[in-house]
Formats: structure tokens, sequence, C-alpha cells
């Protein structure tokens, strides 16, 4: 963006120099255009930090059974739940997180949109709580379920 300024300041100073009437050459009306660039160097506006994305609690790979965290999210047998900001991967289902509330500490209500594994779309009311390396995950019609974070996933 400093680039573009600078460009475009230069092609003012040329076109001002060429209208001024005076007998100096092309040349030096370049060379004066660029010692006043240089004279005075534009200056970028301070940038401001970007705020850091605060990832929810629930975020991770979460096992209700020993051994299912190295099993692939998805497959068949025990494994792992797959929580991101937006998605929602286990239990057969993949999900979009459309909404997600917080509510007590680390206690969330998350509205999905889900499909199962026959392609069959319907939308989830899930709670969850998370306390330190366990998760409890409330759905409707299901019976609660916990789980334990998956180390290093």
């Amino acid at each position: 963006m400093v680039k573009s300024s600078t460009m475009a300041l230069l092609a003012g100073c040329f076109v001002l120099a060429g209208c001024s009437g005076d007998d100096t050459s092309e040349a030096d009306s370049q060379a004066d255009a660029a010692s006043v660039v240089e004279a005075a160097p534009l200056e970028a506006p301070e940038a401001e930090p970007l705020p850091a994305l605060d990832e929810p609690a629930y975020v991770g790979v979460w096992a209700s059974a020993p051994g299912a965290c190295e099993a692939a999210p998805g497959a068949e047998g025990a494994t792992p739940v797959v929580f991101t900001i937006g998605e929602f991967i286990g239990d057969g289902e993949l999900c979009r997180i459309g909404h997600a509330e917080e509510g007590t500490e680390n206690g969330w209500r998350l509205e999905m949109i889900c499909t199962d594994e026959d392609g069959v779309e319907f939308t989830d009311l899930v709670e969850l709580d998370v306390d330190g390396n366990q998760l409890r995950l409330v759905r409707q019609g299901k019976p609660e379920a916990v789980y334990s974070r998956c180390v290093g996933a």
C-alpha cells in the first residue's frame, strides 16, 4: 500500500513539475520530485494487533473409551469425536455448528446441522460441559456421553 501511495505521489509531482512553466529539463524535474519524496517519507499508520482467537474449551479430539484416540474419527467401533470451532465429527455424523452459546463456566449449548451415515440431514441441540480433560455431552434423544481429551491430538 505504501508503494502504490509513493508511486501516486511521484506521478503527481511529475505532472506538477511539467506544468510549472520553468525551462528546466524533464530529468531535473524528475530528480527534484525524487528528492521531495526522499525528504518527506511516507509513514504507514500503526497497525493494531489482531485480537487472539480464543478457542472454546470443547475444541479438540475426545474419546469415550481407552484406545479410541488412535482410531480414525468416523470409523467403525470405538472412535474419537472431534470438535472444531465450526464442526463436529463423530458418532457416524458430520455436523456444522450453526450457533454456539456459552452458558456456565466451560459450558455451551450448540445448535448443529448434521448429516448421518445415510445422508439424512437433521438439526440437533447439544449441551456440552468441559471439566479439565473431561467433556460431558448431552444430545436430544440420546443418553449422556462422557469423553476424555486425547493427548497430543
